[in-house]
């Protein structure tokens, strides 16, 4: 099956950017999600002039310079950008990685004015903006960063939505039963407004996550959307039942030291999304609770 045309687009002044770039696209190439040869790996403003017809799905790496502006190379694309009906983008599925340095006030402000505009024209984001901070290491987050975008860029790729499981459509009893002693259920409720995040957020997990996650003893795991609302329920199962979700994989958690990207997920998960998981030990079918409550 041949691939799909992806666009590897960078913003540089420094060379940092364009060599992040080069590197994502070598990793994708060596992880067989793309052909080196067909991909298209150019400045901003070259894939202004080269078009955006053929190019379904891009990769952005933008550096800022100055107070907040875009480097010499992505000038005359980021002047198109900005004006009003100057570029279409529905259809275009598109990822930004930003690079810039705390100590400047408008920090990685044009990779995220970058970002927000594509969405603005009419593009997809299909996986959240990273922003690296050049004062305390760019890897710490450039790294996490590829390896959500590795992990979802198949997805990307597709003409369908991402993959996650939905319950709005079932009609089959739940029986009164317990779960095996080292499986466990946990509901949170979503914030207003982010439960799209939440889904795409997990659908992309970084692979050190998830070895890390087996690592400490989740052996599966299984997200559920209740019908018509924002409430997820989670089953998980563990290597011992005697691990509980929250103080094992929490904040503060061995899990969360482990790796800076186990970090990272613990505290986006739960600060942006939702404040916490509650045990859920036991459901009722309808049949047995609620006809005896009627009586029947």
């Amino acid at each position: 099956m041949a691939m799909q045309t992806i666009g590897f687009v960078y913003a540089s002044q420094t060379g940092n950017a364009e060599a992040i770039c080069k590197a994502v696209l070598n990793r994708a190439s060596d992880a067989k999600l793309v052909c080196k040869e067909t991909s298209k790996y150019m400045t901003l403003n070259q894939l202004h002039e080269f078009g955006y017809g053929e190019l379904k799905t891009l990769v952005f790496v933008a550096a800022t310079t100055g107070d907040g502006g875009p480097p010499d190379n992505a000038r005359k694309a980021w002047r198109a950008l900005k004006k009003d009906g100057g570029v279409d983008l529905k259809g275009v599925r598109f990822a930004v990685l930003c690079l810039g340095d705390q100590n400047y006030d408008k920090f990685c402000g044009f990779g995220k004015d970058l970002d927000t505009r594509l969405g603005v024209l009419g593009g997809e984001r299909f996986l959240e903006r990273g922003a690296a901070d050049d004062g305390v290491g760019l890897e710490v987050v450039v790294e996490p960063w590829i390896g959500k975008l590795l992990n979802v860029l198949p997805r990307a790729r597709s003409t369908s939505p991402v993959n996650y499981t939905n319950t709005d459509d079932v009609t089959a009893p739940i029986t009164a039963t317990r779960a095996p002693s080292a499986q466990k259920c946990y509901t949170t409720t979503i914030k207003d407004g982010m439960l799209p995040e939440f889904i795409n957020f997990h659908n992309s997990i970084v692979p050190e996550v998830a070895r890390q996650k087996r690592a400490f003893g989740i052996t599966s795991l299984t997200l559920f959307r209740a019908p018509y609302s924002n409430q997820v329920i989670m089953v998980v199962a563990f290597s011992s039942p005697k691990l509980d979700f929250n103080s094992a994989f929490g904040i503060g958690s061995a899990f969360a030291k482990a790796h800076p990207a186990c970090g990272e997920w613990v505290k986006n998960s739960t600060n942006e999304f939702h404040t916490g998981w509650a045990p859920c030990e036991e459901f009722h079918s309808s049949e047995v609770e609620w006809n005896a409550a009627m009586g029947l």
